[in-house]
């Protein structure tokens, strides 16, 4: 053995010692890479589960709410059965509950003013509705289920007590005791607050509700959908698709993202002076809500949809062209359902932002004390975002756990709102385009027509004789062009969609044909120089 050869073979042994030593960094900066996409996720998951947590801590016991069940005597020398709005029930209930309770009140009455605070004030719209319907109870005794107030519910709840001095308690010692021996009689009772979503806004906590603020919203997202939506969309196609790309154009594409950034305020200010100032439509209504907030969400349906259609294969718009279809047939039929679920995707995120805007809402008067249900888009109403401001600045304590409660509607309204727009981009995914499946039939009909006798069974091709010649013979209009999936890409779909994402767009490809090979056009038969295999004019050969 040489030096020479010593000297590669050392020089080969360090290459490979510093080649491993590359290799394990290397894979150690993978598995760091990895393990710091991990905690990402882990953190990112776990800030989300702390802030879920903490609005189902504060809000969970405003779905539970506790009423009084007591005997009341409707006194007929103080009830008018004409005028029942007239009597004050609630002294006459306080009374009452005071009587049945051992305690005598005062000559300043005192004590019927303690009951009376225990008790909701929704007891004398109880009591009058009670008597409006039925006017022949007056003069009987009759057992009743009454709402207590927010004080004494959550002092059932144990989120009040008794601890500290009496003078800056919201229950005074008098009261508590009251409260615990109701509690001892057992005519305290603990139900699902169900008044939570059939009531409206009101200035009482026990008497609140969510159901003017949700139909509110949900009359403003449909005019916001109705408008953004189509518009956002259509603008998009034709900025994609047709414009002429040119300095106008450009300028258009940069005013379009310089509003997807513009503060949501200003959008308010815009519907003040324009829809409210200007056009005089109803102030505090969904109809202005629902303009201005689809104002806001046509650049973000812009951008998306613009991003769905630039994803979609060239190929597609080529092979469309090819095959004899439009402009328009070759987007509308093609590219616009490839495009589908990244355009519902975006139509979902610039929705749910609409929803929980706030800032325009309060500019254009819907921050006003709205205590009905709204009957039309024309209507007075409020919003979920809106009513969340409103009951978290409330001077009233129970007014917080509401605020939470409102959180979590809001939460799940969003939710119920997201599914309809994703089912329609995944069907448009797994059908593809109506005019592809009537233009090409597909394998399910394919195989429909074999077994009828319509369509020979496929079988394995006749073997031709070397040198024989291919007839001619016109190609099946059926293996060209695009050959859209029908049966059997459902259980694929589900499949791609627990791999990953990225797999979720359906292949769609083009069939190819096998065609013969043309001869060279040195060897191409010649009727006037048979014999010859030299083309005078060609590549190979000599003139």
């Amino acid at each position: 053995m040489t030096d020479a050869t010593l000297t590669r073979a050392g020089a080969s042994g360090r290459s490979t010692a510093q080649l491993r030593k590359s290799l394990k960094r290397r894979h150690a900066r993978e598995r760091r890479f990895k393990l710091y996409g991990v905690l990402a996720i882990a953190i990112a998951i776990g800030f989300l589960a702390l802030l879920l947590g903490r609005i189902i801590e504060q809000g969970h016991t405003a779905f539970w709410t506790h009423t009084v069940q007591t005997e009341v005597y409707l006194d007929p020398a103080r009830i008018d059965p004409a005028y029942p709005e007239g009597t004050n029930f609630d002294q006459l209930v306080a009374e009452q509950q005071l009587a049945r309770l051992g305690v005598q009140d005062d000559e300043a009455m005192s004590a019927s003013r303690d009951m009376r605070q225990l008790m909701s004030a929704g007891v004398a719209f109880e009591m009058q509705r009670l008597v409006r319907e039925n006017p022949e109870v007056i003069g009987d005794r009759i057992t009743v289920t009454l709402p207590i107030g927010a004080d004494a519910d959550l002092y059932y709840k144990g989120e009040l007590d008794g601890e500290g001095e009496e003078q800056f308690r919201r229950l005074n010692d008098r009261q508590i005791l009251w409260l615990d021996q109701m509690r001892d009689q057992g005519r305290i009772q603990g139900q699902f607050n169900t008044g939570l979503f059939t009531r409206s806004d009101s200035t009482q906590p026990e008497l609140a509700g969510v159901l003017g603020a949700v139909v509110g919203s949900a009359l403003m997202l449909l005019v916001t959908a109705s408008l953004a939506l189509p518009i956002g969309v259509g603008a998009a196609i034709y900025l994609e698709e047709f414009a002429p790309k040119g300095r106008i154009t450009d300028i258009i594409e940069v005013n379009i993202n310089n509003l997807a950034a513009v503060p949501s305020i200003v959008y308010g200010l815009l519907g003040l002076a324009v829809f409210i100032n200007w056009m005089h439509l109803p102030r505090s209504s969904p109809l202005v809500g629902g303009l201005v907030l689809a104002l806001m969400a046509l650049p973000t349906v812009i951008i998306a949809t613009r991003s769905a259609l630039k994803a979609v294969p060239p190929s597609i718009r080529e092979a469309a062209l090819a095959m004899g279809a439009s402009r328009t047939q070759a987007v509308f039929h093609h590219v616009l359902p490839l495009a589908m679920p990244g355009v519902m995707t975006g139509s979902i995120i610039a929705m749910a932002h609409a929803l929980g805007e706030t800032a325009p809402l309060l500019l254009i008067g819907m921050v006003s004390f709205v205590p009905g249900v709204p009957e039309a888009v024309t209507s007075p109403s409020s919003a979920l975002p809106v009513l969340v401001f409103i009951w978290e600045n409330a001077s009233e304590r129970a007014f917080h756990e509401r605020t939470a409660a409102a959180i979590m509607v809001l939460l799940v309204f969003m939710i119920i709102m997201t599914p309809p727009p994703s089912i329609c981009g995944a069907a448009s995914n797994v059908g593809g385009s109506p005019h592809a499946l009537q233009s090409f039939p597909t394998a399910g009909r394919r195989r429909e027509r074999r077994d009828r006798g319509d369509l020979a069974p496929a079988g394995p091709a006749p073997r031709r004789a070397p040198g024989a010649h291919r007839p001619h013979q016109d190609p099946d209009p059926r293996r060209l062009g695009l050959l859209w999936r029908q049966t059997g890409p459902v259980r694929r779909q589900r499949r791609h969609s627990r791999q990953g994402r990225d797999r979720l767009h359906r292949p769609v490809g083009l069939r190819q044909v096998q065609l013969p090979a043309l001869p060279e056009p040195d060897e191409r038969h010649h009727p006037h120089r048979a014999g010859e295999g030299l083309h005078p004019h060609g590549r190979r050969g000599h003139l």
